[in-house]
């Protein structure tokens, strides 16, 4: 793990800074991390940082990014590295809805380890362990193999989201490293095949909006794919 980070004043958790959006300029970001400008229209891609590290995001956005090496991972397993998650379609893109609804967990004196609350996992799981280190400066945003339980991190607070996300009091800068062990879930089709549409409030309230402008598209669309399908071409395709 990195050196102990010098923390100076209060860390909310609440803001994501992602040193990609442009702060200047006509038609550019205004540097409310919505990727759009003063005058309306979207904004530009900044080609070294992924735009949508922020709590909103404009997928209209014009530009292209390049390819480019950001982070090494040591890990037990393969697996998908999860960073940000979002909860409310705007029609032009996505938003955090409770950006500001984040909790603060601060480690002991003595130890670099942060304990974080698992959610009830009632599939089989398996313990990872996994070491980053930076090789590019990166957003205030800590990317773990989900679902994390303990992150050895330099800094001595982190924060974490509704959506489970990870956030550092300071933007993730080169050389720094961390460790992170996780209970991920075993891969199950079979469970997958099984599962119903009726769902709690919690997914209801919050990961099936659609804006009313747009829902008739959506279900017009959504009817068509449906009316189409055809599983062995699907299969095949996969």
């Amino acid at each position: 793990m990195s050196a102990p980070i010098d923390l100076k004043g209060d860390f909310t958790g609440r803001n994501i800074n992602n040193p990609g959006y442009v702060r200047q300029g006509n038609g550019e970001d205004d540097g409310n991390g919505t990727g759009q400008g003063r005058s309306g229209e979207p904004g530009k891609v900044d080609n070294n940082f992924y735009y949508g590290f922020n709590s909103e995001m404009n997928q209209n956005l014009r530009g292209e990014m390049k390819p480019k090496v950001v982070m090494r991972i040591r890990s037990q397993a393969e697996g998908f590295w999860r960073v940000l998650a979002f909860d409310r379609y705007t029609g032009k893109g996505w938003k955090i809805s409770r950006n500001d609804d984040v909790i603060t967990l601060r480690r002991s004196s003595w130890s670099y380890r942060i304990s974080l609350d698992l959610p009830l996992i009632t599939n089989p799981r398996k313990e990872v362990v996994q070491t980053y280190n930076l090789v590019s400066d990166l957003p205030n945003l800590i990317p773990p193999l989900s679902y994390p339980k303990e992150i050895y991190f330099p800094g001595p607070v982190i924060a974490v989201d509704q959506e489970g996300g990870l956030r550092s009091p300071l933007q993730l800068s080169e050389g720094m490293t961390y460790t992170v062990v996780s209970e991920v879930r075993t891969r199950e089709r079979t469970l997958l095949g099984k599962a119903g549409n009726k769902y709690p409030l919690d997914i209801k309230n919050y990961y099936l909006q659609i804006p009313p402008e747009i829902a008739d598209k959506v279900r017009q669309k959504t009817e068509e794919i449906l009316a189409g399908y055809h599983h062995e071409r699907v299969s095949r395709t996969q």
